[in-house]
């Protein structure tokens, strides 16, 4: 099932989502092997018109990459109601990402599984999307949210540099301003 984007989403969409999520296999390494199956995590603006946060997730060692989102860049610091409201979001996107196999809807199910690990690239973003997990209804064994090393912080900000030039110069080229 493609789930469509988190706004539009009903209370109904998100317990099915929660539900194929936490029937997902778990596996120390990936499908495609040998690379650890752990997880970094962040949000990452994207600075193209409308501007906003890709949740951006990484494996640090395969450097395999995905994107979901956008959500909203806030021009304020967030009230507490609003972080919360923000890991919620955050937490659905990673469990749509996961279910669709990392965007490959049309791979075999054994490209779909739950990370073994996640971890995020800050230790506020860890705490309300784990908190956030929990109220949603996900297993135990994947609520608890770890801090990615300061290595993998820097795998996944040079991964997603890369990705903003690749998505810059493919805008370029079809003829789109950036």
């Amino acid at each position: 099932m493609e789930y469509p984007v988190v706004p539009s989403l009903t209370d109904a969409e998100v317990a099915n989502l929660v539900q194929d999520f936490n029937d997902l296999p778990r596996r120390l390494v990936v499908p495609t092997g040998p690379e650890p199956n752990r997880w970094v995590f962040g949000l990452h603006v994207v600075p193209i018109p409308p501007q906003g946060y890709l949740v951006f997730i990484v494996n640090p060692v395969s450097k395999t990459i995905h994107g979901e989102g956008p959500l909203p860049v806030e021009t304020h610091p967030l009230t507490g109601a609003e972080m919360r409201e923000r890991g919620r979001k955050v937490a659905i996107l990673l469990l749509k990402a996961f279910v669709s196999g990392l965007g490959r809807t049309r791979a075999p199910d054994h490209y779909k599984v739950a990370p073994w690990e996640w971890v995020a690239e800050d230790m506020e973003l860890a705490a309300v999307v784990g908190s956030s997990l929990r109220n949603l209804g996900v297993r135990g064994d994947l609520c608890a949210v770890g801090v990615a090393t300061d290595q993998e912080k820097n795998i996944a900000s040079d991964c997603f540099a890369g990705f903003l030039e690749n998505l810059v110069r493919t805008m370029r080229a079809a003829g789109r301003p950036r």
